[in-house]
C-alpha cells in the first residue's frame, strides 16, 4: 500500500470527524489509520480509528471506544478547557455572560483552537458538535443535525432563534425577567 500524506489521510472519510476534533493522521494499514491522540497528545503509542467501523483507542492514554464515546469524550476534554481567558473572549465577543455558556456546556478545542458546542436530541442523547472559530459554525461529519436546545416537554410559551448564540441570549433574557424557559 502506498503511504498516504498527513493532508491526504486528514481528508479520509474514515476519520475526518477525528480530525475535525484534534485527531492528527499519520500511517495507516489497511484497516486502521494511526496517529496524535486528541487526548493525551502522544504518538509513540498512537490513536487508531479503524476505517470499518470507526472504532478508536490509544495505546499510550486507554481510551477507546465507538464514534459517540468518542464524541462524548471530547465534550469532556473541551469543558474542562473552557476557563479563563479563553471563556472571557468568547463571553465578550459574543455579550454572553460566562455562566451561561457553561450551562450550555461550550468548550474549547486547544488542538483545533475550536469553541465546541454539543447539540443534544430531547431525549439527552449527543448528536453533534457544533465546532465555532470565530467565524463559522459547522456541525460534526458523520453526526445528525439538531436544534440547540431542544427539550423534552414542551412549555406554555415556545421561543425560535435563529441559532445557537440567540438561544443562549434568550435563555438569558427568560431567566433575568424570572420567566419558566426549561
Amino acid at each position: 500500500m502506498k503511504q498516504r500524506s498527513v493532508i491526504e489521510l486528514s481528508k479520509d472519510i474514515s476519520c475526518k470527524a477525528y480530525v475535525q476534533h484534534g485527531f492528527i493522521p499519520q500511517i495507516e494499514n489497511n484497516t486502521q489509520i494511526a496517529g496524535v491522540c486528541p487526548f493525551c497528545g502522544r504518538d509513540d503509542n498512537p490513536f487508531y480509528v479503524n476505517k470499518k467501523t470507526k472504532q478508536w483507542d490509544c495505546k499510550s492514554c486507554g481510551k477507546s471506544g465507538g464514534f459517540k464515546t468518542f464524541l462524548k469524550d471530547i465534550v469532556t476534554l473541551c469543558k474542562s478547557n473552557f476557563k479563563g481567558g479563553i471563556a472571557v473572549a468568547l463571553s465578550r465577543k459574543k455579550n454572553i455572560k460566562i455562566k451561561t455558556l457553561k450551562y450550555f456546556n461550550v468548550g474549547y478545542n486547544k488542538i483545533t483552537n475550536n469553541y465546541c458546542i454539543p447539540i443534544y436530541f430531547s431525549d439527552g442523547k449527543l448528536i453533534d458538535i457544533r465546532r465555532y472559530n470565530d467565524k463559522k459554525m459547522q456541525s460534526t461529519s458523520y453526526c445528525t443535525i439538531g436544534l440547540f436546545g431542544l427539550i423534552k416537554n414542551l412549555p406554555e410559551n415556545i421561543y425560535l432563534c435563529e441559532g445557537e448564540w440567540d438561544t443562549m441570549i434568550m435563555y438569558e433574557i427568560l431567566s433575568n425577567l424570572n420567566i419558566e424557559n426549561s
